[in-house]
């Protein structure tokens, strides 16, 4: 993604035609995810680095969901509380 906002700047860095459209088509978020996901799956091949990996996964949702669940009700609770529809909740 780095690669495309470089390739895009008004001095075009890299050239014009090619090297301006292979950065570019390789840094949108979609193509650059894919490249990231194959990288992943290509470095947790192997003895236990997938269980490893699953376990420091578990324990950083564990540790970040109260306050992701905090953050999601607060921008939820604020646009119910200021809309006509949620006159229920002012009584």
């Amino acid at each position: 993604m780095v690669g495309a906002s470089v390739a895009n700047l008004p001095s075009h860095p890299f050239g014009e035609g090619a090297a301006l459209e292979t950065p570019s088509f390789l840094g949108t978020p979609v193509i650059a995810s894919k490249f990231g996901l194959l990288a992943v799956t290509l470095l947790l091949r192997g003895k236990k680095k997938l269980a490893g990996f699953n376990e420091q996964m578990h324990e950083s949702v564990r540790t970040a969901a109260p306050n992701l669940i905090i953050t999601g009700a607060g921008t939820w609770w604020f646009p119910m509380r200021t809309t006509p529809i949620s006159g229920w909740s002012r009584s």
